[in-house]
């Protein structure tokens, strides 16, 4: 069972990376790893939902370097895992934002999907 927790931590720190490298590069982000009612709610508190439909493909981001650190799995059931970790977003070598993230990730037919993700502000 360890095992397969590793595994899981392993793909789904793999998965969160790649939608992150996506999205701050500015190409084209991959909606094959988010469910059809993909949620997030960002940090000022808004809501946003996204209708992901079967045509599209892409959402599009900014610019920055990154670096991700405690990061954590917790599992809720067999199909329904929670990562938390704290994401530095580095503009420049002088100017960052740090913030916590927390994603709840859902098995559907053997591939993990993104179904909510929190972003909370950290204050400097």
């Amino acid at each position: 069972m360890k095992t397969l927790h590793i595994n899981v931590r392993d793909t789904l720190l793999n998965n969160e990376k790649t939608l992150l490298n996506a999205y701050i590069k500015e190409s084209d982000r991959s909606t094959q790893n988010i469910t059809t009612d993909f949620t997030q709610l960002d940090s000022s508190g808004v809501l946003h939902e996204y209708k992901v439909s079967k045509s599209d493909s892409t959402i599009n981001g900014l610019y920055v370097d990154y670096e991700i650190d405690n990061y954590n799995l917790h599992v809720l059931s067999n199909e329904c895992v929670q990562v938390t970790y704290k994401l530095t977003l580095k503009e420049t070598s002088e100017r960052y934002v740090s913030s916590f993230r927390s994603s709840i990730w859902i098995r559907v037919k053997d591939h993990w999907k993104l179904n909510f993700h929190q972003i909370s502000d950290i204050k400097s």
